[in-house]
């Protein structure tokens, strides 16, 4: 019989005796946030589109091996103790696909069935975050001026930078992807390393939200398109540290 493991807030299944037949990994894709009005005397509905997409709920149907001594009670407990000990999102990793990390958590009751003396089953519900994260994009790359990131992933991604610091000044960075240049200044930056969480969209030091400091076309913080993405500052001498955060859906 094949099976698979998974890992999630860095500790392995197979911990806990949880193997998972590789026929039930599978995933939805995720729905496209949309509102639809009905409007009145109008035939079909018109649509209000998000640009943005809701989380993914997977059960993950597992067989538990019951490790003697311990008793099936015990081993649920240590298992509980796992998924629910931790309030808030986690790294969810599988080893059927050995190259992404999800971002989950698990929150909702389960139960483990007993089967034989030291066998038993579970289904355990994850709520999963639209995307799931190439593992060759959570590494930090220093970026010099004229650099190239090439994202090999067919959906934007939206980096973390960080920014070293340099005394108050301004700061400039322009992305090219081919197509557009997208520039995006920060104005009066503090003589402190500035971090820019593309994700959350925030922009902060140690002690301080430099969010409003940003300008860019309508507001919209740093992404990067799929394919060649050219990297240049408003001066030459800047260097940035950026972890891409190459992503794809779940």
């Amino acid at each position: 019989m094949s099976v698979n493991y998974f890992t999630y807030n860095g500790r392995s299944s197979l911990e806990f005796g949880l193997l998972i037949l590789a026929w039930t990994v599978r995933f939805p894709t995720p729905e496209r946030k949309i509102e639809w009005v009905e409007v009145p005397g109008r035939d079909g509905s018109l649509t209000i589109d998000e640009g943005a997409y809701r989380d993914v709920e997977k059960t993950i149907s597992c067989k538990m091996q019951i490790e003697y001594p311990k008793t099936i009670d015990e081993q649920a407990k240590e298992l509980s103790e796992w998924l629910h000990g931790q309030v808030g999102w986690g790294p969810l990793w599988f080893s059927s696909d050995p190259d992404y990390l999800y971002q989950a958590i698990c929150y909702a009751s389960y139960e483990v069935e007993k089967e034989l003396a030291v066998l038993g089953a579970v289904e355990l519900p994850f709520t999963m975050r639209p995307y799931k994260y190439n593992l060759e994009g959570e590494t930090a790359r220093t970026v010099t001026h004229g650099d190239v990131l090439f994202n090999p992933e067919g959906r934007e991604a939206k980096p973390m930078i960080k920014i070293p610091a340099g005394g108050v000044r301004d700061f400039k960075l322009v992305i090219n992807n081919g197509v557009t240049s997208r520039i995006y200044t920060l104005a009066g930056l503090p003589n402190k390393a500035v971090t820019m969480d593309c994700e959350r969209e925030e922009i902060y030091t140690d002690s301080e939200n430099l969010s409003l400091k940003m300008t860019s076309y309508r507001g919209q913080y740093p992404t990067l398109s799929p394919g060649k993405n050219t990297i240049t500052f408003g001066n030459s001498s800047d260097t940035v540290e950026i972890i891409p955060k190459w992503r794809a859906f779940v």
